[in-house]
């Protein structure tokens, strides 16, 4: 394995345009503002959790890194949603209603003659007269849903900030005080306060879809006044809820100007593209768009296909000891050797207990030839987990300097198997090859021939 070597940028940087692919790749895992609802608010704070050594939580660093990324996609959309509620808000649509009160000793408005007419029997102290109001509300579907996307993105931003641990006197927190000052002076207008009240007691994703319906009607219908900016909105509202946002070049400067998140931005471009991968497998169209913070938090897996009698789950930065029954390494005072693949695959199988597992592990390093440090470390994966050589999973590494993109596979005689895939955002029809190698590995040609033959 001496062909290992390492190239002079494989300290984990991307080249080129390679960290703007990956930044697209990844917005569909980290756009998911819209997906459930409402997201509890995490409690500040100004670090992530330590171990008794001082250093910081392999979890929390993974979870603090992932908001950084939530933030940074946040202050970049935030630059094209206030521009298109300044322009909303320059003629806000609005519209009459009329409302039914009562006044008493005297009319004071237009008497409603039918309640009135039909009350003419009753005696009343002091008399009664039902009145018609009309009366001019701002509460239009396509205000709620302008109040409803700064309301939520008010709280994404602040829940992506507090669990990212930014500093406080860093570009991204002047730029969050910033950003949520204007959100504040915005939803204190009073054509989205007016709405602030129902869109607090909706909020569900059904109630979000059922809304961006009849915004269409109504702008397709021609009910809507400054139709551009409200359309404008409703394209903003589905992009993110998609997983797709259209942005500008400029709106996504944050994401660019430094490389300290182009690790776990590899790591979840290439999930995006193994979770392709393994639906195109399974003969499926699209890819849901998970919400990575609901399933970490709830211990979901972050996708999950049910197909025959079968289940497959996958699981980002899953611990061994949560996959395996038991640790084969341990020490004194209680001591384990744990490990957290960046990405677990379990497959559950009828009348099988366990789950077959396959370890997926991206690291964004440039090799030559064998990345064999990787290889050497998912062995190790396997040893921890207790199947030593019978083990199964796959590297995927950083090759942007080679063509075509390396598949390498190392057999044991215990029938473990290692996939080395080379992978490059910035040629994804290229790289898919080996994805889809992961995806075979993981639903091997003879499953899938019986789930096809079953159906």
């Amino acid at each position: 394995m001496a062909n290992d070597a390492v190239r002079p940028s494989a300290a984990g940087l991307f080249e080129g345009e390679g960290r703007r692919h990956a930044v697209y790749g990844a917005l569909p895992l980290l756009c998911t503002y819209f997906s459930e609802g409402q997201r509890d608010k995490l409690q500040e704070t100004d670090a992530g959790v330590t171990r008794s050594d001082g250093e910081e939580d392999p979890e929390a660093k993974s979870e603090r890194m992932v908001a950084g990324l939530r933030l940074r996609v946040a202050l970049a959309l935030a630059k094209s949603l206030l521009r298109i509620l300044d322009s909303v808000l320059d003629r806000p649509n609005f519209r009459y209603g009329v409302t039914r009160t009562t006044s008493f000793d005297k009319p004071r408005g237009k008497l409603d003659v039918i309640r009135w007419v039909t009350q003419l029997r009753e005696v009343r102290v002091p008399e009664a007269y039902p009145i018609l109001s009309v009366e001019r509300s701002s509460r239009t579907p396509e205000n709620l849903l302008a109040c409803h996307c700064l309301t939520w993105f008010l709280e994404e931003i602040e829940s992506a900030y507090t669990a990212s641990a930014v500093p406080r006197k860093s570009a991204e927190s002047e730029a969050v005080i910033h950003t949520i000052d204007r959100i504040g002076v915005i939803l204190k207008r009073p054509d989205v306060s007016e709405c602030r009240e129902i869109v607090r007691r909706e909020r569900g994703r059904q109630w979000v879809d059922d809304l961006l319906e009849e915004v269409d009607l109504r702008l397709a219908s021609g009910r809507v006044g400054n139709r551009e900016p409200y359309e404008e909105l409703v394209r903003w509202a589905r992009g993110i809820m998609t997983g797709n946002p259209a942005l500008d070049p400029g709106d996504l400067s944050w994401l660019f100007y430094d490389n300290s998140f182009d690790d776990k931005l590899f790591e979840l471009w290439c999930m995006h593209q193994l979770a392709r991968a393994l639906a195109d497998r399974l003969g499926e169209e699209e890819v849901p768009i998970p919400d990575l913070q609901k399933s970490r938090s709830a211990a979901k897996p972050t996708w999950e296909w049910n197909f025959g009698q079968y289940r497959l789950e996958l699981r980002f930065q899953y611990s061994l000891s949560k996959s395996v029954p038991a640790l084969a390494w341990k020490g004194t005072e209680g001591l384990v050797l744990d490990g957290r693949p960046d990405m677990t695959l379990l497959l559950y199988s009828p009348d099988v207990e366990s789950p077959r597992i396959v370890f997926v592990d991206p690291k964004l390093r440039k090799r030559d030839g064998l990345p064999t440090e990787e290889v050497y470390k998912m062995v190790g994966y396997f040893s921890a987990a207790g199947v030593e050589n019978a083990g199964q999973g796959a590297i995927i590494y950083y090759t942007p300097h080679l063509d075509p993109q390396p598949v390498h596979t190392l057999r044991s005689a215990e029938n473990g198997l290692v996939l080395a895939v080379g992978a490059d955002p910035t040629r994804p029809d290229d790289s898919r090859a080996g994805f889809a190698e992961i995806a075979s590995l993981v639903l091997p040609d003879d499953l899938i021939g019986q789930v096809s033959a079953d159906s």
